[in-house]
């Protein structure tokens, strides 16, 4: 299974935790981006445009697909 968890920080920067089963976990920082430009930017750079991911906030609130 592959996700993605968001967060905002204390200091406003969103950030970004990615993990899957093969036990590749990556962890990026986004200041002044919205979510969707920050997780279209995430995807591009780690090749992982076009994969199914579960996405969701750390808090449980706002989850997507």
């Amino acid at each position: 299974m592959k996700y993605i968890l968001y967060y905002t920080n204390i200091y406003g920067v969103l950030v970004l935790h990615y993990s899957d089963d093969d036990g590749k976990s990556i962890r990026e920082r986004y200041s002044g981006y919205s979510l969707d430009e920050a997780l279209r930017r995430f995807r591009e750079k780690h090749a992982l445009k076009g994969k199914h991911i579960d996405i969701a906030s750390i808090d449980g609130i706002g989850g997507r697909k």
